[in-house]
């Protein structure tokens, strides 16, 4: 029984894939999803200031 531990191997490559989907590219993807809506929201707030009279 033990001799056949290990040998199948025919869904570890699918298995890594997966795992490394949801260990780097989903976190990856919402923490560049982050930045973009804060960089909009910066250059919204920063044409608002621009659009105001000069005092």
């Amino acid at each position: 029984m033990w001799a056949l531990w290990g040998r199948d191997q025919r869904g570890a490559t699918g298995l890594e894939f997966a795992l490394l989907l949801a260990a780097i590219v989903l976190p990856s993807y919402v923490i560049i999803q982050l930045g973009l809506e804060l960089l909009a929201e910066h250059y919204r707030l920063i044409v608002t200031m621009n659009a105001m009279p000069m005092p």
